[in-house]
Order: C-alpha cells, then structure tokens, then sequence
C-alpha cells in the first residue's frame, strides 16, 4: 500500500488541526489523540494545516511524522 493510499479512511475518521507554532499544545494533542486511537477500531487521518516558519515549522513537521499525521 503506498503511503498516500493509508490516508483515506473508508468509514473512518479524519481530524484537521490547524495550527501556528503552538507546539507544546500540538504535541499535546496528538499525544491525546494517539491515547484515544488505541481503542477506536476504524481508520483515522490526522492532517496537520500549519502557517509557522523557522523552528517551529521544523518542530511541526517532526510531530507530524512522530504521530503518523500529515
């Protein structure tokens, strides 16, 4: 299965975040949501919209791939 293809859930759930540079409330976030994901039997997308730059755009993008988010 390609990489593109996991991130379309038939009857599943897809969570859209945006955010700009809040990293401590992102990780937070996504650590509540990687919590809950353990008991929900269906697929799940998390798509990160983020508008931060520098740093924060870096530490974004590392969340994102540390929590299967896009």
């Amino acid at each position: 299965m390609s990489p593109a293809a996991k991130f379309h859930p038939p009857n599943g759930i897809s969570v859209v975040i945006p955010c700009a540079g809040r990293v401590a409330l992102l990780e937070n976030l996504l650590a509540s949501i990687r919590r809950a994901r353990s008991s929900f039997s269906h697929p799940l997308e998390i798509l990160l919209l983020d508008t931060s730059t520098g740093r924060e755009r870096e530490q974004v993008i590392r969340l994102a791939r540390d929590h299967d988010a896009r």
